[in-house]
């Protein structure tokens, strides 16, 4: 069994052979292989993937926190605006409304897609599948772009075959 040479300067691996000659031992060739740059690296390597290991938790961690955080005044927004929605009799104050309330849940939709990323890469992320009809999918996608598109003066055209399925089952919202 051999062990390592090992000092403050360098590891070593000796590796012993017996010289033979007609059966009888007459000396031994000793070689020996410097691991010092490969023990650095494996070291410095493990010390990498532990640090990335502490950044990984601090992101996630960073991130469960602001959720929290973003998603509260939002849902404060939706809510003192769906207040303005049934109590104005404004036209024009009510598209104002709908207009902030598509804002945010595109915002909302943002964030969400955010965290499902971070809940992706913890290996916590769960997929809820339900039956849900593509066309309020499609609806929700094109209330969302509509508001960039117009934003840039754009016309957003949805052009869907009129023979696919309407009902799917799946998880709609991270569809």
């Amino acid at each position: 069994r051999r062990s390592d040479i090992i000092s403050d300067d360098f590891i070593m691996r000796p590796d012993v052979q017996q010289i033979m000659k007609r059966d009888e031992v007459k000396g031994y060739a000793v070689l020996l292989s410097d691991l010092t740059e490969e023990r650095r690296q494996l070291e410095e390597s493990q010390q990498l993937k532990l640090e990335a290991e502490i950044a990984n938790k601090a992101k996630s961690d960073f991130l469960a926190q602001m959720s929290h955080e973003i998603r509260t005044p939002i849902n404060a927004v939706l809510g003192m605006n769906e207040m303005i929605l049934r109590e104005s009799h404004d036209d024009g104050i009510k598209k104002y409304s709908m207009d902030i309330k598509d804002s945010a849940n595109s915002l909302l939709s943002i964030i969400n897609e955010i965290l499902d990323l971070a809940k992706i890469e913890s290996g916590k992320m769960e997929l809820i599948p339900a039956n849900y009809a593509l066309s309020s999918v499609l609806n929700d996608l094109y209330n969302m772009m509509n508001i960039r598109a117009k934003e840039k003066n754009l016309t957003l055209i949805f052009d869907i075959q009129k023979d696919i399925p309407s009902e799917y089952f799946g998880d709609d919202i991270r569809l």
